[in-house]
């Protein structure tokens, strides 16, 4: 027969239960938060789609051409060279996307090298271990309603 005394040995307390609870809710929603960040680079993708960024590195960085859709989707080329602090840009508008790979190949033949993006890094203040407050939850709890809504694959629970 079990008594008040060891169900106290044997169990946590309400409260401990509760802060337990509370911080797997916490790693749940951070690792959600975390998991659904994506972070792409817009230049330079997998296949043959537009933006592309290309420099010289004979120019040292200072020679870049950049091929995209302006605001009328029409695709747009741009050279663009920094000379001592001023820069020089030649702006042409493309036939089609055909052309704007033929003078991406050309250019990658000529020796140049796409544009490496920034190195971009998430870190939570606290090395990720601070707890979240009630209004924090809440917003991301909000966020997370707000994406399952739009997402055809709802998230497992």
């Amino acid at each position: 027969m079990k008594t008040d005394k060891d169900d106290h040995l044997s169990d946590d307390s309400d409260d401990e239960k509760d802060e337990r609870k509370h911080l797997n809710i916490d790693e749940r929603i951070r690792a959600v938060f975390l998991s659904a960040t994506k972070v792409e680079s817009l230049v330079n993708r997998d296949g043959d789609v537009l933006p592309f960024a290309y420099h010289n590195p004979a120019c040292e960085g200072r020679l870049i051409w950049m091929c995209g859709e302006d605001a009328e989707g029409k695709i747009t080329s741009v050279f663009c060279f920094e000379n001592g602090g001023q820069k020089e840009k030649k702006c042409d508008y493309l036939k089609d996307i055909e052309q704007a790979r033929y003078f991406r190949d050309e250019l990658v033949k000529g020796g140049w090298r796409k544009i490496d993006p920034p190195k971009v890094e998430f870190t939570m203040p606290g090395g990720g271990k601070k707890q979240l407050n009630r209004k924090q939850k809440r917003l991301i709890a909000k966020k997370l309603r707000e994406e399952a809504k739009k997402n055809p694959m709802p998230l497992e629970k």
